[in-house]
């Protein structure tokens, strides 16, 4: 998350490259797993344009693997993010789509297999109705 506004470090810029080369990859898994397709292109956005989230994202899972954890809830990591951006650095208000916090730990089980189920993912749509229509992106 560090840099200034409208621009990219080094490592969001590789990894922009691994995501934009994926795309296909990452939308069609997404979509296999039940996400409406124009959800999964509105993720996908999301990501493409909030790197230094995905960033926060991927590093503090790996902080909670490295320190022992065998499971963790992505929920906790982006309210981690929250904090960090609002109250820690007070970048102002933080916003994403919690419909995209389980897409956010589906990617990272994605990208690192070695990882599969460090994040205990239900079957989409599980328990609650997937919003469409969010006003945050």
């Amino acid at each position: 998350m560090e840099g200034r506004k409208g621009f990219i470090t080094e490592k969001q810029a590789a990894e922009l490259a691994y995501i934009t080369i994926q795309e296909g990859w990452i939308k069609s898994n997404l979509t296999e797993d039940g996400y409406p397709e124009e959800m999964v292109a509105r993720f996908y956005r999301y990501l493409i344009t909030h790197l230094e989230i995905w960033e926060a994202f991927e590093g503090f899972a790996k902080q909670a693997i490295s320190v022992g954890r065998k499971h963790y809830g992505s929920m906790g990591i982006i309210n981690r993010i929250r904090w960090h951006t609002d109250i820690e650095r007070n970048e102002g208000e933080f916003k994403v789509n919690h419909d995209f916090t389980p897409m956010f730990a589906r990617l990272f089980m994605m990208k690192y297999p070695e990882h599969e189920g460090f994040f205990r993912t239900a079957a989409v749509g599980c328990g609650r109705k997937i919003r469409s229509d969010s006003y945050f992106y």
